[in-house]
């Protein structure tokens, strides 16, 4: 396994490391709470701050690419 997501797993964008938005729901409604700030310093194709927009918390993204 190279580490990388499967093409037909990505929903958002085409980044190497993409993680999939259930995962990350399942994450931040267990760890935080509603309008509290998540920031994500390595953000990528953006399924945190996507989960955190649905889910009612803050976000704040920042990556070296615009990828």
């Amino acid at each position: 396994m190279n580490g990388k997501t499967p093409k037909r797993k990505k929903q958002n964008g085409r980044h190497p490391t993409q993680k999939p938005l259930a995962l990350m729901e399942r994450i931040v409604l267990t760890s935080i709470e509603k309008n509290d700030l998540i920031l994500d310093s390595f953000t990528g194709s953006s399924t945190t701050g996507i989960t955190a927009y649905q889910q009612g918390r803050m976000f704040v993204g920042i990556d070296k690419n615009d990828t």
